[in-house]
């Protein structure tokens, strides 16, 4: 049984593509120059980002260049699967990826407007909703390529939004192209573009992983369970960067006073969702209220054991960015982010006779494996310290 509209597997791997070359066109930027700019006073903060804004656009026109090639060539000579085609992959790329490239999030995280960028992502989704609503009351079939145009709306709006706030307000000009100066930058963002860019790519390797290893059905129910566990992670990610690029951090600050402000967030939004989804699926299940014959429950049961890996990933990415932000350890910070994805490709691969539920729960302790890393780390300099 092929869950959603067909193909909908097929749509989650090559979105599972598009998000692993939005992480690499976003090179780390949002939380570091947006620690940058925080350092200015909230009266030059835009000037700052005027500055920095043409180095960036630059950078991430390069980025971008450079993962369409990566992305097409890896489809043509390495895939051999049901599940990516070069026409989707277009569509991906031009109202996903590029958008969320061109998107200044680093702006609205170092200016302390991100609330006003978290709106314009929002109405971007309710866009989509409202057109996804209509298409089901009309009753048209949609194809996947439809459905991969449908998942650009919200990064299209967001990013016409925000730009347009951008150009408003600091009004920034395109400085020369100093290729020197913008290869050095990017070099020194090296160590943190790799720590964040595991991080952001752990859930898009989890889905080719099932992809690769399991039938259609396995990854239509994971990549229903995927929605709401990525969604969680971002929402992790998200509590860490407010609430450290809003801090003056002091060496003689606990780090346990760290990890429950910080990860907070992404760990009560786990068992929220989580507790919120079983209660819809009973009162659907209860009231007969789903006329087409679906059967949600391993989704779901997939859900929960992935819900566990966002608490260990919570505190894990808090703790890293801890020892990246009030220590400048990067190669550290890299390891911790990076360790979790790692762990998981072998597991998978070594794991011999592997089922679909096992792929969940080594998802769980990939990211344990992550946590106890970075827990040694701030164990190991708080000792030094002391």
């Amino acid at each position: 049984m092929i869950l959603g509209l067909p193909g909908y597997g097929q749509l989650s791997s090559a979105m599972a593509v598009a998000a692993i070359a939005m992480a690499f066109c976003e090179y780390g930027h949002s939380a570091s120059l947006g620690s940058k700019i925080v350092a200015h006073s909230l009266a030059r903060r835009d000037n700052a980002s005027a500055v920095i804004y043409s180095m960036v656009t630059y950078q991430k026109i390069i980025l971008l260049t450079v993962a369409t090639g990566l992305i097409f060539s890896w489809a043509n000579w390495s895939v051999q699967g049901y599940f990516l085609n070069g026409w989707l992959l277009i569509i991906l790329i031009s109202c996903v990826v590029a958008p969320e490239a061109i998107t200044p999030a680093w702006y609205y995280i170092g200016t302390g407007r991100l609330t006003r960028l978290l709106v314009y992502q929002l109405i971007g989704r309710a866009v989509a909703f409202v057109i996804a609503c209509w298409l089901a009351y009309k009753k048209i079939l949609i194809t996947t390529a439809d459905a991969a145009l449908l998942c650009g709306v919200p990064f299209l709006v967001a990013s016409l939004l925000s730009n347009n706030y951008l150009w408003r307000t600091v009004k920034p000009k395109l400085a020369s192209f100093n290729s020197i100066k913008m290869l050095t930058d990017m070099v020194r963002q090296a160590p943190y573009f790799l720590g964040a860019f595991s991080s952001s790519i752990t859930p898009s390797i989890f889905i080719l992983l099932v992809a690769t290893y399991f039938s259609k059905e396995t990854l239509g129910q994971y990549a229903i369970a995927g929605v709401a566990w990525s969604a969680l992670r971002q929402l992790s990610q998200l509590g860490s960067n407010i609430y450290l690029s809003s801090r003056q951090w002091q060496p003689s600050e606990k780090i346990h006073n760290l990890v429950v402000k910080a990860s907070g967030l992404g760990i009560f939004c786990s068992f929220l969702t989580v507790f919120l989804i079983w209660l819809i699926d009973i009162f659907l299940s209860k009231n007969n209220l789903v006329s087409i014959p679906i059967d949600y429950s391993f989704a779901l049961n997939y859900l929960f054991v992935l819900s566990f890996s966002v608490i260990f990933y919570s505190i894990n990415f808090s703790i890293g960015l801890y020892i990246f932000c009030a220590n400048n350890k990067r190669i550290k910070f890299t390891l911790t982010q990076a360790l979790p994805m790692f762990t998981l490709v072998l597991l998978s691969f070594f794991w011999k006779d592997l089922k679909p539920f096992d792929i969940a729960v080594f998802m769980g302790v990939a990211e344990l494996f992550g946590l106890l890393m970075a827990l040694f780390i701030v164990r190991d300099n708080t000792t030094k310290v002391s």
